[in-house]
């Protein structure tokens, strides 16, 4: 048993397991949000095809605009779900090597801005993430050292540019009605 003041890595590791387990929970969540939306955003476009094939453009172009925002949104959660990805890649380095825990400050930055990011989306979501937060602040007073803004940003650019990678992969291929109606906005808009 570590005495008064010293380090134990054993029960630093048991915390940071922990708290992966409930970071891949709330990825799962996402993912799960994630799918429902992309079926709901197939029925979008398919409605939008039919729409226009029966000579309602008003209602197409509705369909088509809430496609937009249903794709707005997926991206957002997308994003969120691959900065926690990331996070979890760094938090199995910590629980493996235990002693380098200048990487937990700029994983709780990240985990900060996803919250915030998503918090007008699924508040539910950006709750539990603030309860894990608030989890890791015991173990942040270990590291006794300044974030490492170039590592936050870090974690956060590799999100960002895998984002539209994954976007690619999981939002279906809208009809080509669909991108009719969006050029005819912008060259009206």
């Amino acid at each position: 048993m570590p005495s008064h003041g010293e380090f134990d890595y054993e029960e630093f590791r048991r915390n940071i397991f922990r708290l992966s387990h409930r970071l891949k929970v709330e990825y799962a969540k996402l993912d799960q949000t994630v799918s429902e939306m992309k079926i709901y955003l197939r029925e979008l476009y398919d409605k939008c095809e039919s729409a226009f094939k029966f000579g309602q453009p008003l209602r197409a172009k509705m369909y088509a605009d809430e496609s937009v925002k249903v794709e707005g949104l997926m991206k957002q959660l997308l994003h969120v779900q691959l900065i926690i990805e990331r996070v979890l890649i760094r938090l199995e380095t910590l629980k493996e090597v235990g002693r380098i825990l200048s990487l937990l400050p700029p994983i709780t930055e990240a985990l900060r801005y996803a919250g915030t990011s998503i918090s007008d989306v699924i508040p539910e979501t950006s709750k539990r993430i603030d309860r894990i937060l608030s989890d890791i602040e015991p173990l942040l007073s270990l590291t006794m050292g300044e974030v490492d803004r170039s590592e936050v940003e870090r974690i956060l650019n590799e999100a960002r540019a895998a984002v539209e990678e994954r976007v690619k992969l999981v939002l279906p291929e809208p009809p080509k009605e669909v991108y009719k109606l969006l050029e005819e906005d912008v060259k009206q808009g």
